[in-house]
């Protein structure tokens, strides 16, 4: 019984496909995938090693036109499958090229799984120990597969520099809120952004602004709440976005043009938003991780840190700091930005205490602080906030955020927002008459 070699045509058309999917990029997912497969061998299909070769010489201007057209030229374009496999089949092989690298590991992990067999085979037939140290190479190639890059000076500056100055690179993402825009330099993939404040101070509901404002601007977002369902995360949401009254939606005391608001604001403006909510009360950082997998989204709101499961750990402090730390190695592994609600130490929710918390005040603070890129801490001076007007029921709130932590800016700048209690809504802050002083 002749078994078939370890191999998955699927990764393989995935890695193809991925080259030629971004016309612009396809070079430089080409030059990715070359650092792991290094030699046409490594496909298992003969025609994808045809087209690998043709990859390479084709180089710069590499699509699926051009692909063609040298495969024509060589003679072997119906050899692997014609044009209509190159147009149509590997270049519908994936939806993105995000992923390029991770189907170039499987073939290659494949390819010296395959050599592995025949060296072992090669050996048991011949006794001879030399075949030893070809396996003994391919185990460490094959392991290489899974150990961290290596940026090495020598051969890797030139690169960087052209990746930065590329006008194509992934842009830096912003807040889309010019308050918080203005005290920070922008913000990366694989970057925790911690957001810290006392009970009822605006922290979940800054994060689902945010969320709303990241969404607008394309990016696909994953928010993971914990005291609200989903549906209720989706209520506060059309209430934002509707501008009808938050209390009214969670009553369900609408008018009949309050219904017909609500209907074309979900039509028009929400079920268009790439938005997924993790519907559970205590997720962990497992099932957390397994839905970015899934969702694929640019950034993920968590909300809020001591709702969601933490790790076992011998005390709440070694919980959080390995929370934490699996935080932050998701965000770099699984290229998001996450934006992290957390609590602030009860001290600070007494009434008679009007100063700007600390970065000390954070329930649990260095393991927080340590991990996160950013740390921004909440609260309501009580200098800036509305004078309530008797039986005028406008309730607004000044909120003051205060950078503390900044890993690629300057600490201590301020931000101002005002919350309108009607809608949930944040927007720059203006001074206004009627500000208490």
């Amino acid at each position: 019984m002749n078994m078939v070699p370890p191999n998955s045509g699927e990764a393989e058309r995935a890695v193809l496909g991925s080259i030629l999917i971004d016309a612009e990029q396809g070079i430089h997912h080409l030059r990715a995938a070359q650092t792991i497969i290094t030699a046409p061998e490594m496909f298992y299909a003969e025609a994808h090693r045809t087209i690998w070769q043709a990859m390479l010489e084709v180089g710069e201007g590499l699509d699926s036109v051009t692909l063609a057209a040298k495969l024509k030229e060589r003679g072997q374009l119906d050899n692997v499958g014609g044009q209509s496999y190159i147009l149509g089949d590997l270049s519908q092989a994936v939806a993105t090229a995000a992923h390029v690298e991770h189907y170039a590991r499987i073939v290659a992990r494949l390819h010296y799984e395959r050599e592995l067999t025949k060296e072992a085979l090669r050996m048991a037939e011949s006794k001879d120990q030399a075949h030893l140290e070809t396996i003994t190479a391919l185990v460490l190639a094959r392991h290489a597969l899974d150990a961290p890059p290596v940026f090495d000076y020598a051969t890797s500056l030139h690169d960087a520099l052209d990746e930065i100055t590329d006008p194509k690179r992934e842009p830096l993402y912003r807040f889309n809120l010019k308050p918080l825009d203005d005290i920070t330099d922008g913000l990366k993939k694989g970057e925790v952004n911690t957001f810290g404040a006392a009970t009822n101070q605006g922290k979940s509901l800054l994060l689902l602004n945010l969320m709303d404002r990241q969404a607008q601007a394309g990016a696909r977002c994953l928010f993971v709440g914990s005291e609200m369902t989903a549906r209720e995360t989706f209520a506060r949401h059309l209430g934002m976005r509707s501008g009808i009254e938050a209390w009214k939606i969670r009553k369900g005391e609408l008018s009949n043009a309050e219904i017909g608001r609500a209907t074309e604001t979900i039509s028009a403006k929400l079920s268009t938003l790439p938005i997924s909510i993790l519907d559970d009360a205590e997720p962990s950082i497992e099932q957390i991780e397994a839905t970015i997998a899934r969702t694929r989204p640019d950034a993920v709101f968590v909300d809020y840190l001591e709702r969601m499961q933490l790790p076992p750990a011998e005390n709440l402090r070694l919980a959080v700091k390995e929370f934490m730390r699996r935080l932050k190695t998701m965000a770099r592994k699984r290229n998001v930005i996450v934006f992290l609600a957390s609590q602030l130490n009860r001290k600070t929710y007494q009434a008679e205490n009007d100063s700007a918390p600390t970065l000390a005040d954070l329930s649990e603070s260095s393991a927080i602080e340590k991990e996160s890129d950013r740390v921004f801490l909440i609260w309501r001076p009580k200098m800036l906030q509305p004078q309530i007007v008797p039986g005028v029921a406008d309730y607004r709130a000044v909120l003051e955020i205060v950078k503390g932590k900044d890993r690629h800016g300057p600490n201590g700048l301020k931000a101002h927002l005002e919350l309108d209690g009607k809608t949930l809504r944040f927007e720059a802050f203006r001074q206004a008459v009627g500000v208490a002083r």
